[in-house]
């Protein structure tokens, strides 16, 4: 009996000892990893800015607001700018040039920045931020058609930037305007010279978070395409020839492509209410505290070895009490 006793008491105390300290180990080990490729100058590669490579780390996305202008009428211009800078941008400026007789007629939303020459202007003009807002910055303009205007324009633009150093620009940016009765119809856009846009996407309805593949069809005859920029009909923008947009929050979404050739010329695609997105409902929570207690965590393996001293204690006293007792009734 003090024979069996004792083996089985080592027994557990050494298989117990051994699986705490290989579980704690194994948590321990990513947050090792997570040390070692922590914010580390020798372990973190840098980046082109960070290495003074000539590539802008600003980038500028425009797009029409809503379908094509109207000859006499307003069109409204959005512009998204966004940062990979290392250092941080410390000043912020954006240079837009509009078509000829094309008037400014302000900024209508977003982080507003000074604008010079000012309201009713047009050719060159120069928006400034003071305080450079947070990244991404976006705002929108707009701007008046001349009454006898009768072909697609392009505004095109580029941001001024600066960090520790001397100023820097962004590569040039820009979105072509179309005329008409307001777009938005299906199909294809109809552009001059055999320049179409034209576009796709892999998925047209689903619950949200949907995300959507779009691929760009468009022809453009002799002339290639040098710019793409597309309108998802969330706020969200992208400069990608086929972009990939996931939609967050569900509503019905129009989405838009603007096409630019090396000859300047273009053309537009709206494809209303393209997309619809509903509400998640069911499975929502689904998978919540899936794997619970699964595997070794570093904060629940702490907590657990605790436990398991505490009990291992109180184990070792049970085990001396029947010792004491063995030897006690069966001195020999």
């Amino acid at each position: 009996m003090l024979r069996s006793t004792k083996v089985l008491g080592g027994f557990v105390l050494y298989r117990s000892l051994i699986g705490l300290l290989v579980c704690y180990i194994v948590a321990l080990v990513p947050t090792v990893e997570a040390q070692t490729n922590g914010p580390m100058s020798d372990h973190v590669p840098m980046s082109d800015s960070q290495k003074g490579a000539d590539i802008p780390c600003v980038t500028v996305a425009h797009a029409l607001a809503a379908g094509c202008a109207l000859p006499g009428g307003e069109v409204t211009i959005n512009v998204t700018l966004t940062s990979a800078c290392d250092p941080v941008v410390q000043a912020l400026g954006l240079r837009e040039s509009l078509p000829d007789g094309w008037i400014f007629k302000g900024v209508s939303s977003g982080d507003a920045p000074d604008v010079t020459p000012g309201v009713d202007s047009t050719g060159i003009l120069e928006f400034a931020w003071i305080d450079v807002p947070a990244f991404p910055v976006f705002f929108a303009y707009n701007v008046q058609v001349p009454v006898n205007e009768t072909a697609l324009q392009v505004i095109s633009g580029m941001a001024e930037y600066r960090q520790t150093g001397g100023a820097a620009l962004s590569a040039d940016t820009a979105v072509a305007v179309c005329l008409g009765s307001g777009g938005g119809g299906e199909g294809e856009g109809e552009g001059g010279g055999g320049i179409v846009a034209a576009f796709d996407a892999d998925i047209l309805s689903g619950n949200a978070p949907l995300s959507v593949q779009f691929t760009d069809h468009s022809s453009f005859g002799a002339s290639a395409i040098i710019w793409w920029s597309w309108s998802f009909g969330d706020g969200e923008f992208s400069n990608v020839q086929h972009p990939a947009h996931t939609y967050a929050t569900p509503g019905s979404y129009t989405v838009s492509l603007s096409i630019i050739t090396k000859e300047n010329q273009g053309d537009v695609l709206f494809q209303s209410n393209l997309i619809a997105v509903t509400g998640g409902g069911e499975g929502e929570g689904e998978g919540e505290g899936e794997g619970e207690g699964e595997g070794c965590n570093l904060e629940t393996t702490r907590a657990a070895l605790g436990q398991a001293l505490s009990d291992l204690f109180l184990l070792g006293i049970v085990l001396l009490v029947l010792l004491n007792w063995r030897v006690a009734t069966n001195p020999h």
